[in-house]
């Protein structure tokens, strides 16, 4: 089990997927480093927004990812 508590405290980052092996995410992560694969990201909200962020999910109103930034 995951101490969430040092996750926050050390402010730690967890990536993963629901897709493929560790090796195939790591090779993802790369491309999405080196600029070469970029995500696609309907819209980014303040965190103060994140009900919304909901509503919108709800609704279906996006087209792929919604990002929340503090």
């Amino acid at each position: 089990m995951t101490n969430l508590n040092l996750v926050f405290w050390k402010q730690l980052e967890i990536l993963g997927s629901t897709i493929g092996s560790g090796a195939e995410l790591c090779d993802v992560l790369k491309l999405v480093w080196s600029g070469d694969l970029k995500p696609v990201v309907d819209r980014v909200l303040p965190l103060s927004k994140a009900k919304k962020a909901h509503e919108i999910l709800e609704r279906g109103e996006q087209f792929d990812k919604l990002v929340l930034k503090p």
